[in-house]
């Protein structure tokens, strides 16, 4: 029910903006938004592009136990999900352009934070508090903050995590076309470079 109710708020995203302001008929309102968006849902879409569920719940498992997890927790057949997922995107990325593109990752990134911080408060209610969780992973020595030996075979080290984390996200948010399609959606350049002084 929930997960329907998410992919139906995201095609209904797509048709209002197929039939509102320009109803896409220009390319650079399909492609580019009209360069008409503010800093706050294109900052948001940047954000969104790139760190998907599977982002969270993978990079956490990976920081926690050195390996990769993923649960089935729908019950949906993969083939299936693949299936309408897709459709569901293709359907308001088509008919919405990049403007129904940014507001829809402005939605599932407010979901995104809603269930991390679900998360937190049943696994701290559970636990019985966050400093219970906390101290279970200072006894399991899971809280290596500062690790700075040059040994490549440790897997986490600080130098590998800023040298390689640096290379990755200058990868993602510096030349990636996702992410320069989204800033040239911002309708002043300088907006784009100082989010702080932009409206909402």
């Amino acid at each position: 029910m929930v997960l329907a109710s998410i992919l139906i708020i995201s095609a209904l995203i797509g048709l209002y903006y197929r039939y509102t302001g320009g109803k896409q008929k220009t390319t650079k309102e399909y492609l580019m938004a009209d360069q008409s968006m503010t800093t706050f849902p294109v900052s948001f879409s940047l954000m969104a592009s790139f760190m998907s569920a599977i982002t969270l719940m993978g990079v956490s498992t990976e920081s926690y136990q050195f390996g990769t997890i993923f649960g089935a927790v729908t019950g949906i057949p993969k083939g299936m999900a693949i299936l309408v997922l897709g459709l569901v995107c293709t359907f308001y990325s088509t008919l919405g352009g990049l403007k129904a593109v940014l507001i829809t990752d402005v939605f599932q990134s407010f979901l995104m934070f809603a269930a991390i911080f679900a998360v937190i408060a049943v696994s701290a209610i559970k636990a019985g508090g966050l400093g219970t969780i906390w101290e279970v992973a200072r006894e399991r020595e899971r809280l290596k903050f500062f690790e700075f030996s040059v040994d490549p075979t440790v897997r986490h080290t600080w130098w590998n995590l800023i040298i390689g984390g640096m290379v990755t996200y200058l990868s993602l948010y510096g030349v990636n076309q996702t992410q320069v399609q989204r800033l040239l959606s911002v309708g002043i350049v300088v907006e784009s470079a100082n989010p702080g002084t932009a409206q909402l």
